[in-house]
């Protein structure tokens, strides 16, 4: 009976110290220069429901949209016992909405660095580079907005 209770008890501190843990790398990633950057890049994303996480999550994707997951991995992947998915949907700033906006978003703004160099070498001009660029970024930021508030509404109506 005692060693189950010390066992139980050791198994509560582990648990604890793994809490804490997890709590203090969420700080120091917070203030790091990729937390400063997300929190920076918080501010313009905020209308389409985006934390600061998703948000920097958003910069490596440039080099390769693949990236956007692994970095989104980084800042929530806390839990060894439960996969990301299920850490994500208990997580109240990462909705159903928030998740497909996101998707969209990802989907739509800028094309990946590869891509952009080709259109450059394609056309000859930075001119089409920049502007498939520009173009896609803003046909993202408006179809999301669009998305993330039309489903707000639905969402406040049912």
């Amino acid at each position: 009976l005692f060693l189950d209770e010390t066992a139980r008890k050791y198994l509560e501190y582990k648990k604890e110290i793994k809490f804490l843990k997890s709590s203090q790398s969420i700080e120091e990633l917070e203030y790091s220069f990729a937390g400063r950057l997300g929190h920076g890049l918080y501010y313009v994303m905020k209308p389409l429901g985006f934390n600061w996480q998703m948000s920097f999550s958003l910069i490596p994707g440039f080099i390769a949209k693949e990236i956007v997951v692994g970095t989104i991995a980084v800042f929530y992947d806390r839990d060894e016992d439960k996969s990301l998915s299920e850490q994500l949907s208990e997580d109240d700033d990462f909705s159903g909405l928030k998740a497909f906006v996101f998707m969209i978003f990802t989907l739509l703004y800028i094309p990946c660095l590869s891509t952009v160099a080709v259109i450059k070498r394609e056309t000859n001009s930075w001119k089409w580079a920049i502007f498939s660029m520009v173009y896609s970024l803003i046909l993202a930021y408006s179809v999301g907005l669009i998305i993330y508030w039309v489903g707000r509404a639905v969402m406040l109506i049912v």
